[in-house]
């Protein structure tokens, strides 16, 4: 495969993955961040102040939100960029005469 081929796949693989696990980082700090939410409620001794309650709330949605919107960019980015190193491997590959082949391992 010709060098700036593999490194076309590199970069589409790393941008895929990483499509595929900014949802699941930004769930994880959803999570810490609602949690921690629920312990000042359980926590306080009166009725908790509603804005502290709303930025403890707000601040883990924002994480979801930051997560999606960066699968919704990286995951299909990653898949063009995949496709497009394999079409261009296969297109060099076809344009090379028999003799020009080398052959492939076994």
């Amino acid at each position: 495969m010709n060098p700036k081929h593999k490194k076309l796949l590199i970069v589409g693989v790393a941008s895929l993955l990483t499509g595929l696990a900014a949802p699941l980082v930004g769930l994880l700090a959803t999570m810490a961040g609602m949690s921690a939410t629920f312990g000042q409620i359980a926590d306080s001794p009166t009725a908790p102040n509603p804005e502290d309650l709303a930025s403890g709330v707000s601040e883990p949605l924002l994480t979801t939100l930051i997560g999606l919107a960066a699968s919704a960019v990286f995951a299909p980015l990653g898949l063009l960029l995949i496709v497009l190193a394999v079409v261009f491997h296969y297109q060099q590959r076809d344009a090379q005469t028999p003799a020009d082949r080398q052959p492939r391992p076994r």
